[in-house]
């Protein structure tokens, strides 16, 4: 049971069709178009981030990750290649105490005072 369909196409010669249809390009030719985006607050953004936090990858292009970079050379990454060296000077520290009483306990284990 088919049912028949009759197709109109029209055709336009070049001049008809510049007269027929605006051909030029307008940027904002109307205020859907036009609508600037808004850019969120501070405040608002960071409420966005907090919503979508889980949502973000952990990984990848668009991921934690990628907004840590991202931040690090913004600030830069002074502060922490200090806390870093800090940490790393307090470790240091703590093995030389952890030899320092091994070497004690050897000594006195060898003496036969334990």
């Amino acid at each position: 049971m088919a049912e028949k369909v009759n197709l109109v196409k029209q055709v336009y010669q070049r001049t008809a069709f510049t007269n027929t249809v605006d051909t030029q390009f307008d940027n904002q030719t109307s205020n859907e178009f036009t609508q600037q985006i808004q850019t969120p607050s501070t405040q608002e953004f960071f409420n966005y981030y907090d919503l979508l936090f889980y949502q973000i990858p952990k990984e990848g292009p668009a991921s934690h990750t990628t907004l840590i970079q991202r931040s690090q050379e913004y600030v830069g990454n002074q502060q922490i290649n200090e806390e870093i060296d800090a940490l790393i000077q307090e470790i240091n520290g703590l093995r030389e105490t952890v030899l320092q009483q091994q070497e004690t306990i050897f000594n006195l284990t060898i003496s036969g005072s334990v």
